[in-house]
């Protein structure tokens, strides 16, 4: 050991509870290694309590505003031919406070009309 306290910092979200997969799925380091913290530091997991700890609290009802969006993008996903959203680039992603998915990815995978079509229902979703 270098260090008595290694973090590791990334925009991804950090998962680690249900229906919210992240890094904590993801990484196969032994767990204490590193103290993880997703969301850009926003959102991190306490190796003592075993728990995702908020850096900050989000207010309830933007809370409540972002898991209905994310249920949402989701519902609209599971639709004939959005499937293939789910994934392209990083997918749907929870994060703290935001949401977040890719319509497209640098080769260009998507036809640019269907990447459009599927902004605009993502666009109609979140009025």
């Amino acid at each position: 050991h270098c260090t008595e306290n290694a973090v590791f910092v990334t925009a991804a979200p950090l998962g680690g509870r249900p229906s919210a997969e992240g890094l904590m799925e993801l990484c196969v380091a032994p767990r204490g290694e590193f103290t993880y913290t997703g969301s850009k530091g926003r959102e991190y997991f306490d190796l003592h309590t075993q728990r995702v700890v908020e850096a900050a609290d989000l207010p309830q009802e933007q809370r409540e505003l972002v898991d209905e969006l994310h249920r949402r993008i989701l519902a609209l996903c599971s639709q004939p031919g959005n499937m293939k959203f789910l994934g392209i680039g990083s997918g749907l992603q929870r994060k703290f406070g935001e949401v977040t998915i890719a319509r497209n990815d640098p080769a260009g995978t998507v036809p640019d009309p269907e990447s459009r079509r599927f902004m605009a229902a993502v666009r109609a979703v979140k009025e």
